[in-house]
């Protein structure tokens, strides 16, 4: 019997040496990276489960050359049939998947529960980023927008903030 041989040993120690430097330098990001990493893990179970039962049943009543004869060059139309047939599933598959999309700066609450009258310029944008709109007229204003349209909400949900300085502080915080 063959032994079956992983060969990708090399580029796994490199990921785990990867990861465990990120852990000792930033420690929240890593935590926050192996959070989000599982819990997609998490939501790709019943799909691999489904893979996996629908794989063994193909198996179990169809034998591999009574599919063979059906696919490769001596196939015909049945088999140029078959590919459109499985190319249309698989382009109509994508089309069903939807990603979140984020304009703007990325304003979260902790964000703005953090910001507050008297802050330096500098400070606000250490803590918010850059504003997304200047006024070359009132250059004492920054204003910040926000508009997010998630896979799992029906409505775009929009923040704008709005800040006004004098000088090199913060005076007024308009929500």
């Amino acid at each position: 019997m063959k032994e079956i041989q992983f060969k990708g040993v090399k580029f796994l120690i490199v990921v785990i040496l990867c990861f465990a430097a990120l852990l000792i330098f930033d420690t929240q990001n890593a935590l926050a990276s192996l959070q989000k990493s599982g819990t997609t893990l998490f939501k790709l179970i019943p799909i691999f489960m489904l893979v996996i039962i629908l794989t063994a049943l193909i198996n179990y009543f169809l034998k591999p050359k009574q599919i063979m004869k059906h696919f490769g060059k001596d196939s015909g139309a049945i088999g140029v049939t078959y590919a459109m047939f499985g190319g249309i599933i698989s382009l109509m598959s994508g089309c069903l998947y939807k990603i979140d999309i984020h304009q703007g700066n990325v304003l979260d609450s902790e964000q703005l529960d953090k910001l507050k009258t008297g802050m330096s310029k500098d400070q606000v944008v250490a803590l918010l980023g850059s504003p997304q709109l200047t006024d070359p007229f009132h250059t004492e204003r920054w204003d910040y927008y926000s508009m997010s349209n998630l896979k799992n909400q029906s409505q775009k949900t929009e923040k704008v903030v709005t800040l006004i300085f004098e000088g090199n502080q913060l005076t007024e915080i308009i929500r």
